[in-house]
């Protein structure tokens, strides 16, 4: 959208007014939750800003309306008007709206004054008023419409764009451009069976290892990881055909042999002292673990003979 050049000094003077009297229409504001620069546009195109006429429609605010909405007053006292424009705005339901996002003011500027611009399929002067938006084509009456008359009117979107401009607190937040999402925060990534099962090993493998030094009465430590420049020392590939270890028992014993001949190393270094208990909770503690990871239930039976291996060997 783009103002008239030769109507750049009127739309000015407009939206002066406008802040100018921000008071006034703040009041509405805190009744109602319409934005006040929407209300003065509205008041604009109305009745030209006159704090003597009805929000509505423009009439008088001493006497009932005749036009469209008819029936409305007289609203009377020193807030006449913000009762009259309370009244106009809740008879078109803007005060249930629940947000004024940019798009959303100008939709509702044209269905105030009504939707004959559109079923024509023509840019409502309305709302485009003064723009190069504006095309021929006036309501010169309720339900006349002449397609030559262009309307001299002032729009709602250009003395929104100026208000914006004079009066820096404004801010018009845009809807979210069609297409486009609005961002979101990640979701963190799930672990993967594979990233359960090791956990679980590792678990295990701690306690493995209290249970040989306590068999042995040798301390048991892992090896120290692998420096960056050397090749780790267990690589898992299955094959292709055999991707799962977690529902495959052949590639599962694979991996829990793998890993816990790596974590479980030679007698050197400091273990963690345990005592007698530790044989009595292994397998329990085996139990829960793998439960609480929706690990298969031949999980234990596998992993026990893995420990009854490893703790033969030591004896």
């Amino acid at each position: 959208m783009v103002i008239n050049g030769d109507r750049l000094d009127e739309f000015e003077r407009i939206a002066r007014f406008a802040i100018e009297n921000k008071a006034r229409y703040q009041a509405i504001e805190a009744t109602t939750g319409v934005t006040w620069p929407h209300i003065a546009v509205l008041h604009r195109r109305e009745s030209d800003a006159d704090f003597d006429t009805y929000l509505g429609n423009g009439e008088p605010l001493d006497r009932v309306t005749r036009l469209v909405p008819k029936g409305r007053g007289p609203f009377t006292g020193q807030d006449a008007f913000e009762k009259g424009a309370v009244d106009a705005l809740h008879l078109d339901g803007l005060d249930e709206v629940p947000d004024w996002r940019l798009e959303k003011i100008l939709y509702y500027c044209e269905i105030f004054n009504g939707a004959g611009y559109a079923n024509r399929g023509l840019p409502s002067p309305y709302v485009w008023g003064g723009t190069n938006q504006q095309r021929p084509g006036k309501y010169v009456a309720d339900g006349v419409f002449d397609p030559n008359t262009m309307d001299r009117q002032p729009g709602c979107a250009p003395i929104l764009a100026m208000i914006a401009k004079l009066d820096q607190t404004v801010k018009f937040v845009r809807e979210t451009p069609m297409g486009v999402e609005p961002p979101t925060t990640p979701e963190p990534p799930s672990m993967t069976d594979l990233e359960k099962l090791t956990g679980v090993v590792e678990a295990l493998a701690r306690q493995v290892a209290a249970l040989t030094a306590l068999v042995t009465g040798q301390p048991v430590k892992p090896p120290d990881p692998p420096k960056p420049t050397e090749t780790p020392p267990v690589v898992i590939t299955p094959p292709v055909s055999q991707t799962d270890p977690i529902r495959n028992p052949v590639n599962f014993g694979t991996l829990i042999a793998s890993l816990l001949a790596t974590i479980v190393a030679p007698a050197t270094g400091v273990s963690e002292s345990v005592d007698k208990g530790t044989l009595g909770s292994l397998i329990p503690f085996a139990t829960a673990v793998a439960s609480g990871f929706g690990l298969p239930g031949w999980v234990l039976p596998i992993a026990g003979r893995l420990i009854g291996r490893l703790t033969g060997a030591a004896k």
